[in-house]
């Protein structure tokens, strides 16, 4: 295959297979670790803070970058479209409240319209 701005285009593109599985296995079996964990994390973390306070801050920062949701920055130019909330039906603000989150969080799927651990 030629490498040329069309095939350069689609070799730039996203993956629309969504997370792999062994990621999303990945992902589940260190949120048990974790889990199976919580005291012994206290007690290492007590343990770090003692010496270096610091460290410890950062230590749980690590470990949350793996649990917790990554944040996205979304700009929204709210001049440009004011609309009466009010007036919509519940079907209509379901449908707004799941636009929102596909672009707001990586954890959500679109298809069942749950957040995935």
């Amino acid at each position: 295959m030629a490498f040329n701005s069309k095939t350069a285009k689609l070799a730039g593109s996203k993956s629309k297979r969504g997370k792999a599985k062994t990621t999303m296995e990945l992902q589940t079996s260190f949120n048990i670790i974790i889990a199976n964990n919580l005291e012994n994390l206290d007690k290492w973390v007590k343990e770090v803070a003692r010496k270096d306070p610091a460290k410890a801050i950062d230590l749980i920062l690590k470990l949350s970058s793996f649990i917790l949701p990554k944040a996205r920055t979304v700009e929204v130019d709210i001049k440009e479209r004011k609309e009466d909330l009010t007036t919509l039906t519940d079907e209509e603000l379901e449908e707004r409240l799941h636009q929102a989150n596909r672009v707001l969080y990586e954890n959500y799927d679109p298809k069942t319209r749950t957040f995935k651990n």
